[in-house]
């Protein structure tokens, strides 16, 4: 009688624990995906947690993770737009609708740019038991950053950045950073069209520059960057010097941080009297060069520009000359009288005019009336002189 009991016993306990493993609350392994879990339990839900590595097509989703957690099934969803002028409309991703992911994080790809997406995750256990759903997370993509083109209307003190339009964009963000101090000019100003003038800068200076789109609900990543050299602060040209007949010296004041300089010289009558090699010439870190071949009696002007690592200045001041016109030849005097004769030289193409200085072979005696008196022609008659002098 006790064998049957004690057969009767391992009887009902072998139907228990066949009960218990089809119920689930026994396990040798994981069961499979349409396994039902166990009836009325619950296990904690994840947390979804902000996206990252979000690009113009994609994002990464994150969630919380529990060590009971065995899988995750993934929904994602695009935002539509509002009914009743409130109440958002979503529609999921035929992609990702209830996606089965194993670790807690998955790359959603695929998406439009600068676009509301949303998305929310279940947890399951090993034995299929699944979770409340998590809270939902909502992300943008990013709008395409514009492209940044070179500056325009650069000076010594400003320039004007510009780039290219990002579809969709309601305005821009600007950074400029000065690159000669490694420090920043301003960063991500506000601005509206496709150029802003930058200015108060220094002279000969390094600077760049790059701008975000800003797409109201999101800001795109940088643009390409865009370096910008001010220009230097031009010299500033100084009177001529040692004036000669086919000759003069162009003078100007140093420049910091010049490694050379371009001098302009032409003509103020006829490009045909420019002087060759000088439009412009370059030459070095010099304040002073000798003009030479000139025209004699020619009105010329200079101007001189700075060279330095980061660029060449506008036009300095302009300095006017005129080169010494050759000296007629004298000739023998005519008609002498006891107190008078006639001055006479040789006719100098292009003169307008002469002047005429007259004195006593014996002391060198100026003649009064006759100390650079202006005539013209090439002869004059010079009178008051006194008798065998």
């Amino acid at each position: 009688m006790k064998t049957e009991k004690s057969y009767l016993n391992r009887i009902s306990s072998s139907i228990l624990i066949l009960l218990l493993i089809s119920l689930g609350i026994f396990s040798t392994g994981k069961l499979n995906a349409t396994s039902p879990g166990i009836p009325g339990i619950t296990i904690a839900a994840p947390t979804a947690l902000d996206a990252t590595e979000v690009t113009l097509n994609s994002f990464k989703a994150n969630w919380s993770s529990d060590p009971n957690d065995e899988y995750y099934q993934l929904y994602v969803y695009r935002f539509v737009g509002y009914v009743l002028e409130s109440i958002p409309v979503w529609e999921v991703l035929p992609s990702y609708n209830g996606i089965t992911v194993q670790p807690n994080y998955q790359t959603i790809q695929g998406l439009s740019q600068n676009t509301r997406y949303k998305y929310l995750v279940y947890a399951y256990d090993i034995q299929d038991n699944k979770s409340l759903k998590s809270n939902e997370m909502e992300v943008v993509t990013h709008g395409a950053a514009p492209v940044a083109k070179a500056a325009t209307s650069i000076t010594t003190v400003s320039f004007t950045a510009n780039w290219n339009a990002s579809s969709g964009a309601v305005s821009y963000m600007l950074t400029v950073n000065d690159i000669t101090s490694g420090s920043t000019k301003f960063s991500n100003r506000i601005v509206s069209g496709l150029s802003y003038s930058v200015t108060g800068l220094n002279p000969n200076n390094a600077y760049s520059y790059d701008v975000k789109a800003n797409f109201d609900v999101v800001v795109s990543v940088p643009s390409n960057l865009i370096t910008v050299n001010t220009l230097p602060t031009p010299p500033i040209a100084t009177t001529a010097s040692t004036i000669n007949t086919t000759s003069f010296n162009a003078n100007w004041n140093a420049v910091a941080g010049a490694t050379g300089y371009k001098l302009w010289v032409y003509s103020n009558v006829s490009t045909g009297y420019s002087p060759a090699g000088y439009f412009p010439k370059t030459i070095g870190n010099f304040t002073s060069y000798t003009i030479s071949g000139l025209t004699s009696g020619h009105s010329y002007s200079y101007f001189v520009q700075v060279i330095t690592s980061l660029g060449i200045s506008t036009a300095s001041n302009t300095i006017e000359v005129t080169t010494k016109p050759i000296a007629p030849a004298a000739m023998d005097a005519s008609d002498i009288t006891f107190n008078s004769f006639v001055a006479n030289w040789q006719t100098v193409v292009g003169a307008t005019g002469y002047k005429i200085s007259v004195w006593t072979e014996v002391g060198s005696y100026p003649v009064v009336g006759y100390e650079g008196k202006a005539v013209t022609g090439n002869s004059t008659t010079v009178t008051g002189l006194s008798p065998e002098t």
